[in-house]
């Protein structure tokens, strides 16, 4: 008898892959779009450059002063001519404006980072001051040179004083808040305003970047100095109506007399 014969099983059916669809050509761009490109990059590209621009000159400002430092200083430092420099601004005035815009700027990102992050009005100055106080000394070039704003054009003088009275009136209006949340304590909004950042506006006048201390030690220990004298304290009212915080009254103080010498 013949063995019988082995049937072999089936092969599975291999999935056929779906047909892919022919790509269909780019559109060509039109003159009009490509025109726009070119602009939008060459626009980018301006704007990089005058910001190295800024940069340079600010670093300028701080290492020889304001006075002291010419175009041609500016110029030689990015290896470039003078006349480079025309492009991108008028006088050296522009470029020390464009350093206090810079200042103005950080200024207003701090504002709006304490408002939209703040809880308390404690909290919403603390951050603004963390956040400013932090970029303003790391991202100031000019250094002390950006103190005084009297170099400045009338024009840009002009700008640079209502912005700072912009950013001044918000920082005020976050203590008043603290003050009446009471996570401030109760002192003229003014004053404290005006004591921090006449502090922080010094820093450029003796901050070393090469220094012992670092730019985020030297934030860090002046916004612990500005916190701490703002919270308020559970015998500050006692204090100032002349009670001790227990409720008792103070005791008087001996004034003790000099003996005066036998005629």
């Amino acid at each position: 008898a013949k063995p019988s014969e082995e049937t072999e099983a089936p092969k599975p059916k291999q999935a056929q892959a779906p047909a892919q669809e022919p790509q269909k050509p780019e559109k060509e761009m039109s003159a009009i779009e490509k025109y726009k490109l070119l602009k939008q990059q060459k626009d980018k590209e301006r704007e990089e450059k005058r910001r190295v621009l800024i940069h340079q000159a600010g670093l300028a400002f701080r290492s020889k002063g304001f006075h002291e430092t010419s175009m041609d200083d500016v110029a030689q430092s990015l290896g470039v001519t003078k006349g480079a420099l025309y492009r991108y601004v008028r006088n050296k005035q522009e470029l020390l404006f464009e350093c206090h815009r810079l200042a103005m700027d950080l200024g207003d990102n701090a504002l709006r980072f304490g408002r939209e992050h703040g809880r308390t009005g404690f909290d919403k100055v603390r951050l603004t001051l963390e956040n400013f106080l932090g970029n303003y000394l790391s991202s100031n070039s000019a250094g002390a040179a950006i103190v005084n704003i009297d170099e400045l054009e009338p024009e840009h003088r002009a700008e640079i004083i209502r912005r700072r009275s912009v950013f001044d009136h918000g920082l005020r209006s976050m203590i008043a808040e603290g003050i009446e949340d009471g996570s401030i304590a109760r002192r003229d909004p003014r004053i404290i305003a005006f004591s921090v950042m006449g502090a922080i506006n010094w820093v450029p006048r003796w901050f070393n970047p090469d220094g012992e201390l670092s730019q985020k030690a030297v934030a860090e220990q002046m916004l612990g100095f500005f916190i701490d004298g703002m919270r308020p304290r559970p015998d500050a009212a006692a204090a100032a109506s002349g009670a001790l915080a227990d409720g008792s009254a103070p005791k008087p103080k001996t004034v003790r007399r000099r003996a005066q010498p036998s005629s």
